[in-house]
């Protein structure tokens, strides 16, 4: 009995989803008409869509919810990863961080560093690495910027060791605890096979951290690796 209760509500949750969808279909925009029509035979997605409609709705009414645009932009996010990167997706979301920043991004980074971010889901490096620098600019002290603008410069942009490396050394003085921008440099450093420079870095983590093997391994991969040069 327990199981089909369980059974009979999923389904009237997706069949009240999908007549949600169908009611909403009458009043909507073109662009997001054809966006439903993307997912509109995979009911999670049909599900999690009309959830998307209802927090727009709600965010007209209460403007100034910061919470509730981070979810909205995430949920949209989230239908591009789950539609196999349907573009749109990604853009209505990151209309609503970019909505975020005009409100609340001096203030909270977070719309900056997740603009950044499906930024890079639309292949606008241009446009990440704007917001990147924008967050570290609003708070210095934050290393979240410096490490997104770094893999987006190594990953994506295909920058110099020289341009990778010089977001780390601009943000470690700035930081109370530079652990991570250490390590992030250090491990850059290494990938690139640059030994001779990523070796002081994983030197400084072992002293912070005697207890930590995967530094003292990697202090001998980079001597090894030395020796061999």
């Amino acid at each position: 009995m327990k199981k089909n209760s369980i059974l009979y509500a999923v389904a009237a949750g997706v069949a009240g989803a999908a007549l949600l969808g169908a009611l909403w279909w009458f009043g909507a925009l073109p662009s997001q008409r054809q966006l439903y029509l993307k997912i509109k035979d995979q009911p999670t997605l049909v599900s999690l869509f009309a959830k998307v409609q209802a927090q727009e709705q709600q965010l007209k009414k209460t403007p100034d919810d910061a919470a509730l645009y981070m979810d909205l932009a995430l949920n949209w996010k989230s239908l591009g990863h789950r539609s196999n990167g349907v573009t749109g997706f990604f853009r209505k979301s990151l209309a609503v961080y970019e909505k975020g920043i005009a409100k609340f991004g001096s203030k909270n980074i977070l719309f900056y560093l997740n603009a950044g971010k499906v930024a890079e889901e639309l292949r606008d490096y241009a446009k990440a690495e704007e917001y990147f620098k924008a967050a570290i600019e609003i708070s210095p002290a934050d290393e979240n910027g410096y490490l997104s603008l770094a893999d987006l410069y190594s990953y994506k942009m295909g920058k110099s060791v020289s341009e990778v490396a010089a977001v780390y050394n601009q943000g470690g003085p700035k930081m109370a605890d530079p652990t991570a921008l250490i390590w992030g440099r250090g491990s850059y450093l290494k990938r690139v096979g640059q030994y001779a420079a990523a070796l002081p870095d994983y030197e400084v983590l072992s002293k912070a951290f005697p207890d930590n093997q995967g530094y003292k391994d990697a202090i001998a991969e980079i001597k090894a690796k030395l020796n061999q040069q």
